[in-house]
């Protein structure tokens, strides 16, 4: 048995039932196939006329709309398969027919070879006619699927200007897209009761759950690259690459389903993250300002604390006067310095007038003096033969 392409010339002349479907809207997958005959009605009950149109005859005629695929089911198996639009003749051929897209090609050789090799030992032989169901199913992108994380998971947030990583929550929503692109796999594998149409609400949930597993592993995958929550959608090609590895498997080779687009797609972290990281961020910076007066300052201190002014009124830092040569360690007995940083060798500073500081002693009762004699005790000062205590 096999459908055939053909020229149909004649046909309307000729008794033929025609199997058809009007176009499916998008929220429909697969339905029974319409029935017309310009045979002579019999007079049959409504369960006889079910069971009439169920056999298929040599010769019926039948048709296959842009954006549909049709399947012959007979006893539970595949056993017809055409995803090309066109006018078919069904007749009693050796051979079974699979006029399919090239993107079908692959999966469909294995499941007709399935099909065949199963029908090799079955008891239904070939004959003029069959007893069999025709399904018509949405071979058109199947639009407006959303989907979106029900509980906000945990990413790696790399944040390379203040040089930290923080957790954050994140959150996605979107919608998605899919096409039946294995007919054959499409009903054996997704477990639905068919009727005479079939809304894509049964596969909806199941679908969004597996997606959504899915986004999950490649938005960990992609948190491992280095790659932050705002950046995700500028590496779109990775993340689809990361999630069709993750749901290709059950999708295409057990339900017969691809992924076909995903768009909208929205990524962001929660209000409070946001907040989190804004202030961390400020605090840091803060911190690193206030890090760099402090070690300014410090540093202005060192120097300040160095600079000396000459007998000639120039400011220095180094051991000699860059204006004189005069050099600090001169008469280094006498030389003081005053509060206005002038150094001096005198009573009083030659800049502001300023008497010279006592100069303070130890004595050995353990008491400070400026004087000649102790306070404490009365010991006269001693000093060294080089003039020092």
């Amino acid at each position: 048995m096999g459908i055939m392409l053909c020229a149909l010339i004649g046909l309307e002349d000729q008794e033929v039932d025609v199997y058809y479907c009007d176009p499916m809207p998008n929220n429909i997958l697969i339905k029974k196939a319409q029935y017309r005959s310009s045979r002579k009605k019999k007079h049959l009950s409504q369960t006889q006329e079910k069971a009439e149109n169920r056999i298929i005859k040599d010769g019926s005629k039948i048709i296959v709309s842009e954006g549909q695929y049709m399947i012959f089911v007979s006893k539970g198996m595949v056993t017809e398969i055409c995803t090309m639009p066109g006018e078919y003749k069904f007749g009693a051929s050796s051979s079974y027919s699979s006029y399919s897209s090239s993107f079908l090609n692959d999966g469909e050789k294995v499941i007709l070879k399935e099909i065949e090799e199963r029908e090799k030992y079955s008891s239904y032989g070939r004959k003029n006619e069959v007893q069999a169901d025709v399904f018509y199913l949405n071979g058109n992108e199947i639009l407006n699927n959303k989907f979106g994380c029900e509980q906000p998971i945990s990413f790696c947030e790399h944040l390379s200007d203040i040089d930290s990583v923080v957790d954050v929550h994140l959150i996605w929503s979107g919608e998605f897209s899919f096409k039946i692109a294995n007919p054959a796999r499409f009903y054996s594998g997704c477990g639905l009761n068919l009727f005479d149409s079939t809304s894509t609400d049964l596969l909806k949930s199941q679908l969004k759950h597996q997606l959504n597993e899915a986004m999950e592993i490649a938005l960990v995958k992609l948190s491992k690259s280095g790659i932050n929550h705002n950046e995700i959608l500028l590496h779109k090609a990775e993340l689809y690459k990361f999630i069709l590895a993750e749901i290709e498997y059950i999708w295409l080779n057990k339900m017969g389903i691809k992924l076909w687009n995903i768009s909208p797609l929205t990524i962001h972290i929660s209000q409070e993250d946001e907040e989190y990281i804004r202030s961390l961020k400020n605090n840091v910076k803060r911190d690193f300002h206030n890090a760099t007066v402090y070690v300014s300052e410090k540093g202005n201190e060192q120097n300040m604390a160095h600079i000396w002014k000459c007998s000639c009124g120039t400011q220095n830092t180094g051991k000699y006067c860059s204006e004189c040569g005069k050099s600090t360690i001169l008469n280094e007995d006498n030389q003081w310095i005053c509060e206005c940083q002038t150094v001096n060798y005198g009573k009083y500073c030659i800049e502001c007038g300023k008497k010279k500081p006592p100069i303070m002693w130890k004595c050995s009762c353990g008491a400070l003096n400026d004087g000649k004699f102790c306070i404490e005790c009365g010991k006269k000062r001693f000093f060294l033969s080089d003039g020092h205590d």
